[in-house]
């Protein structure tokens, strides 16, 4: 991705906007640029024009390379599965292992415990069942499988929380 008209803004800012945002919302950017861009032309010379106006001119150009960049790269299944195997994720990741990476839990029977990661607390309200896969904070009132977990903790969606366990 070659990106030689942009002077303001670089390679690194047309490959964000081109992940980070959707193709309506890059066209939605791209009219506002434009419209910005004609503002600052009619503005031009009078008291109304800032000093040091936004280069609204570079932003559209850079708006336009991620447009035209999104159109060119196809999303392979490694990036968008369009099916995630959850009984394969949760069979590969334990949910004792996973949980005790972002907080220490010790065993009380069966069970394990421990502080909750997602609220703040001094006493173990956290409960880990292993059988089941399964946890549970009596504090917060939250509860699930991991992908519940790692959604809570890492503050994602599903597939993010996939992709992060699917990492692991």
């Amino acid at each position: 991705m070659a990106n030689t008209a942009c002077t303001q803004f670089d390679e690194v800012d047309t490959y964000y906007l081109a992940n980070n945002l959707t193709a309506p919302k890059l066209r939605r950017e791209l009219r506002c640029a434009e419209i910005k861009v004609a503002v600052d032309d009619a503005f031009q010379g009078t008291e109304f024009q800032n000093d040091a106006p936004f280069p609204w001119l570079d932003y559209a150009q850079c708006c336009q390379e991620a447009i035209v960049w999104q159109r060119s790269t196809k999303p392979t299944t490694k990036t968008m599965p369009r099916h995630i195997d959850t009984e394969a994720i949760k069979t590969r990741n334990d949910i004792v292992a996973v949980i005790s990476g972002y907080t220490k839990l010790r065993k009380a029977g069966k069970n394990f415990t421990g502080c909750c990661p997602i609220h703040n607390e001094k006493h173990p309200s956290l409960t880990v069942y292993p059988d089941n896969q399964t946890w549970h904070c009596y504090g917060c009132n939250r509860g699930g499988d991991i992908f519940s977990f790692i959604q809570e903790i890492e503050h994602t969606d599903f597939r993010g929380a996939a992709a992060i366990l699917g990492d692991k």
